[in-house]
């Protein structure tokens, strides 16, 4: 097995949370086959899901007040075999990297707000439901929230925030996607599924999406060093994630209830941020140089494409321009260049590509 799925080699905490995600999917499948089929039918309306014949492993809303510890675990415990082996793929990727950023006590604590809270509003929605509609039997008793899916849209906000402008290849490398884009593809899946009847447990998407969005706005601690919270940046406002002919709309409404929770005291207002009660976050500082990583590799194309005759070599033209500084002709094979990082030299195609390795770490450390 891959180095990337063995528990051995993972962090710590992200080692954890994979363990828990094994242990408790696996005791889930073990408890099903202990139970004949007949036993399945008539329980809590188990018919179409077995798992509700434990409400103390998954969580059901109309139980959750008996086994409330359910609100946290239910979430490692994957229903099928499908929804199983996504989350043993898509957790350790996706927590050894927030861990190596964040720490273990930030990852920790992340999974858990985001986890939790999903749920609790989960439970509040479907107990609204059943009053409303008039129908306590569906949904108090007959659907249950189990699964990752919640933070997995959480981790991806997270990258969102971290990491924008990254891009990663989807359906086999037929399209390549940036980072930013995927929490709202993942939210329009949720969206569809509950359009269609499949509310539980989809609906844990849209929750998943809003807590992890909210605590890396406004709760998250930007330094562990430091008492500044959140990342009051434009580029993570809440009217970011909307196409951009409604943001202006989106954006005046979320203006207008962020006005109402400085109001009542549950955020702090603008002004304490002009004066330092918050900074923004170094995940900010690591997608600027990113995208101008980005930038350049673009323009070295461009350069490469449309000048192949140039005396000067275009690699090393574009990582002049990035560092500011004049680049002379070069009619030999070999040249120098004096930037930021000192004086570096170019002998050949492979020195070129390792002149170029470093103006991008250069350019990282803006």
């Amino acid at each position: 097995m891959s180095s990337s799925f063995s528990l051995l080699a993972l962090p710590p905490a992200t080692r954890a949370l994979t363990g828990a995600l094994v242990v408790m999917s696996l005791l889930l499948f073990a408890l099903r086959l202990s139970l004949a089929p007949g036993d399945l039918k008539g329980i809590f309306g188990a018919s179409s899901d077995p798992s509700l014949v434990f409400p103390w492993l998954v969580l059901l809303p109309g139980s959750v007040v008996w086994y409330p510890w359910t609100v946290l675990t239910s979430s490692f415990v994957e229903n099928n075999l499908i929804e199983f082996l996504f989350s043993l793929f898509t957790l350790p990727l996706a927590a050894r990297y927030l861990e190596r950023v964040w720490g273990q006590v930030e990852l920790f604590k992340f999974v858990f707000v985001v986890v939790v809270a999903s749920n609790i509003i989960a439970v509040v929605v479907n107990v609204l439901e059943a009053f409303v509609l008039g129908n306590k039997e569906l949904f108090l008793y007959g659907m249950s929230y189990h699964g990752l899916m919640a933070l997995q849209v959480g981790f991806l906000v997270a990258f969102t925030q971290l990491i924008p402008e990254h891009q990663v290849q989807v359906f086999g490398g037929l399209a390549k996607v940036r980072v930013k884009s995927l929490p709202m593809l993942y939210v329009t899946v949720s969206n569809v599924a509950c359009l269609i009847g499949y509310q539980s447990p989809y609906i844990l998407i849209q929750f998943g999406w809003l807590v992890s969005w909210f605590y890396l706005r406004f709760i998250k601690l930007a330094d562990p060093t430091s008492d500044f919270r959140g990342d009051r940046s434009e580029t993570f406002a809440f009217s970011s994630w909307f196409p951009p002919f409604i943001q202006p709309y989106v954006a005046k409404v979320a203006g207008i209830a962020f006005d109402l929770a400085v109001k009542v005291g549950l955020l702090r207002a603008w002004t304490d941020v002009e004066m330092g009660g918050y900074a923004a976050v170094p995940g900010a500082a690591r997608a600027e140089a990113e995208r101008r990583r980005a930038m350049a590799l673009k323009a070295l194309d461009q350069r490469m494409a449309t000048k192949p005759g140039s005396t000067v070599s275009p690699r090393l033209a574009t990582v002049a321009s990035l560092a500011g500084q004049p680049l002379a002709s070069t009619s030999s094979a070999s040249g120098s260049f004096s930037g930021p990082s000192g004086s570096l030299n170019a002998a050949t195609t492979s020195g070129e590509d390792v002149l170029v390795g470093n103006a991008a770490n250069d350019v990282g450390k803006d």
